[in-house]
Order: structure tokens, then sequence, then C-alpha cells
């Protein structure tokens, strides 16, 4: 159970904000977000949010609905190889003439960096306008943030339990919770691949960190869950 004791969270202002927020990862490659092109962003994020290693049309077929477009295969493989040779993407053989392609650990993190600096962003938006209250003895920051982390893995792994950022987000999640001396509600979040069981585990977890968060303030999360 979460105690009771209320408190609040501060969030820096717009103008201080934009001089301490850290600065964007830029991977080993020198690659940051901002110099890949829109096309090539969709690309990441539409592969993270399919199955493990999809193929060029499953790809092809999900980003086109992502951007309202055609897309053509000159366009497509020629960006593709481009994340490739930037590696951000692996490329393999499913069969003789069918290739495959994956995300990185350098992509995810580029992905996950990205995702943290429009959450913060999102965040300080919000706070400026409601600040948020939370009855509980722990980091109210770092419970909210975990259950919005929570949030996002049930989006991202709806039919899709290997999702990698899905299951980066779950370890973020697991880290907040730790770190806010909730070490049991952190351990019954669980490991492996994001199934039907493990759906349930991270819902009931979902609920118990919405019990001690104020009605006033509370998203309407129930929506975003995916499977009711």
């Amino acid at each position: 159970m979460l105690a009771n004791n209320t408190r609040h969270i501060e969030c820096t202002r717009n103008d201080e904000a934009t001089t301490n927020q850290p600065d964007a990862l830029v991977t080993d490659g020198g690659v940051g977000w901002t110099d890949l092109t829109a096309f090539q962003r969709d690309l990441i994020v539409t592969i993270a949010q399919l199955k493990e290693r999809p193929k060029g049309t499953e790809i092809k077929n999900k980003v086109r609905h992502l951007r309202a477009e055609e897309i053509n295969h000159g366009r497509l493989y020629p960006n593709l190889n481009k994340l490739t040779d930037r590696s951000l993407l692996q490329k393999g053989q499913l069969d003789g003439r069918t290739n495959y392609y994956q995300l990185t650990s350098i992509a995810v993190e580029l992905l996950i960096d990205q995702a943290d600096r429009l959450d913060q962003s999102a965040s300080c938006a919000m706070a400026e306008e409601t600040p948020i209250v939370t009855d509980g003895g722990f980091d109210a920051a770092r419970i909210e943030l975990s259950r919005r982390k929570l949030t996002q893995v049930l989006n991202l792994t709806c039919g899709r339990p290997y999702c990698a950022v899905g299951r980066a987000r779950l370890q973020q999640a697991r880290s907040q919770l730790q770190r806010a001396g909730h070490t049991e509600l952190a351990g019954a979040l669980p490991d492996g691949p994001i199934d039907a069981e493990a759906r349930y585990h991270i819902r009931n977890v979902a609920q118990q960190i919405d019990a001690a968060i104020e009605p006033a303030v509370q998203f309407d999360r129930a929506s975003n869950w995916g499977e009711q």
C-alpha cells in the first residue's frame, strides 16, 4: 500500500527548462534525432511498433498508414539502407529473396531519448496549469513518470510482445519505482515478453499507482490501456 502523505510536483518554467534540459543524445556515429529526415524518423518509429524483424513490405504498409500517403520502393529502400549504414538498423535475410529490418540498440536509445524529451516538455506544460498532487510517502515525480511509462508500454506492446521500445520503457518504469522506494511494485512488473499475462500484471501495478493519484489531475488513461 502507498502511504498517505500529500506532496506537490513543481516543474521548471519554460524559459528555465530550455537551459536546464540535457543535450539530445547523439549516437557514436554522430547521428542525432534531428539529423534524420522526417521520413527516416517515421521509419524508426514504425519499425519499433511492428513485430520482431519486419520485412520491407510490412514496413511500407505501416508507414503508408502513418503518413497517409503512398510510399514507393524507390523511396523506402534507399532510406532503409541509409539507416542501416548509420548503424540504426540491422538488416538480415529471412529467405533467399526477403530481407528483414530491426532497430539496433543505438536506435532504441535514440528513440527513447527523444520520447523522454517530449514527455518532459509535456509534463512541464501540464504542471504550469495544474500541479500534480499525489498521496504517498514517495518521490511523486518518479511515481507519476513510472505510471506514464506503463501506459506507453501497454500501447506499444499491444499484439507486439517483443517490441524493443516497449520492453525498454518497462525497464525504465521499474527503475523509477525502485528509485522512489517502491521495490514491491517494481518487483511485481514482469520480465521477458510482454504477453497477455505480463500485461495483466502491468495493469495491476498501474491501478495501484492510480489509486495514489488525486482524481482531479488524473489523465483519462483507461482508454489507452489497449485490452480491457
